[in-house]
Formats: structure tokens, sequence, C-alpha cells
């Protein structure tokens, strides 16, 4: 947008759209935030402690007011796996044979999430062996094994963020795990 060769009206303060014909989509600085409004509703704020996406008045550092998305990638392959920064919920769907999925170093990336399911069992299928990078632990553990007796197994960790050692560090938490069998 170029103000400096506008044709149309230009109002001080709040900016919009010259082309929005009701004029219900806008950039609307206040006090002490700013917000993106579409449709005359505000989609996204940022303030000077908080952000809101789907809210006018985030509650928290960071508040979604609806719906999340993460990457999701069927894994076929019969290999080993590494977990970054792409990955969100990856689901291991083809016979297993001691296949392993390797985490990234939790100190490196605080606060990730990975959801990771074994949807093979079965005498068809084997366990995929979750492991944590060197000197990380999950749950204390080198190791966790989705099991495949019965498939459809699954597991929702979280990185604690913190230096190997650090406040027992190094961890990846356990918050959700399913095992049909157990």
């Amino acid at each position: 947008m170029a103000y400096k060769y506008t044709k149309g009206s230009v109002r001080r303060g709040d900016i919009y759209n010259q082309d929005d014909t009701q004029g219900n989509t806008y950039i609307d600085w206040n006090e002490d935030a700013l917000g993106v409004v579409a449709g005359g509703t505000t989609n996204f704020v940022v303030s000077s402690s908080a952000v809101g996406i789907g809210t006018a008045t985030p509650n928290s550092t960071f508040q979604v007011s609806g719906s999340q998305a993460g990457n999701f990638l069927n894994f076929e392959a019969l290999a080993d796996l590494t977990l970054d920064e792409t990955h969100h919920m990856v689901v291991f769907s083809n016979e297993s044979d001691g296949e392993k999925c390797f985490l990234p170093q939790a100190d490196t990336c605080g606060g990730r999430v990975y959801h990771i399911f074994n949807q093979v069992g079965g005498e068809s299928g084997g366990a995929i062996s979750i492991v944590a990078a060197d000197g990380d632990t999950i749950e204390h553990q080198e190791s966790l094994e989705l099991d495949s007796t019965e498939g459809n197994t699954s597991v929702s960790i979280v990185s604690d963020g913190e230096p190997v050692g650090e406040h027992g560090g190094g961890n990846w938490l356990v918050f959700g795990q399913y095992n049909p069998s157990k």
C-alpha cells in the first residue's frame, strides 16, 4: 500500500483499505494494542503482553480461539525417522521392522509437541521405538516403545526445553498415551 500515491480518501489514525466499500477491513491502532479487523471482526491482536488469534481480548500470552492444525505425516517407509520442526503428527502406517523415531535435543525446542502413532499391529507389524537424543530422556528413560500387539498405539510428548542436567532437564514429558492392550 502506497498512501503517498493513493487516489482514494485517507483517514489518519487507523489504516483502511480504500477499495473496501463497506469500510470494515482495517488495521486498528488502539492505546496499547494493534489489531487486524476483517469483515468488521477483530481477528488478530498484538498487545504489550499477549497475542490473540480469533479474539479481541487475549487473556494468555498466546491465545487461539478456534481450531489449530499441525503438519501431518503418514510415514510409510520402512526406515528410521528423525523428527524436526516440520513434524507435529506422525503416523507409522506400514509393517514395522523395529524402526526408530528419533527426537531432537529437548533444550533446542522447549514446548514443542509431537503426537506419534503406530497404526500397524498384530503379526503384520512391529513396535516403533521413540528414542531421545544423547543425554535426553523420555520420562527418565532413553526410549519409549509403541507396542504393536493391537496396533493403534500412540503417545503425545512435549519438550521441557531445559539443558541436560539442569533442574532434571533434557526431558520429553508424556502427557497422553494410548495402548488398547493395556
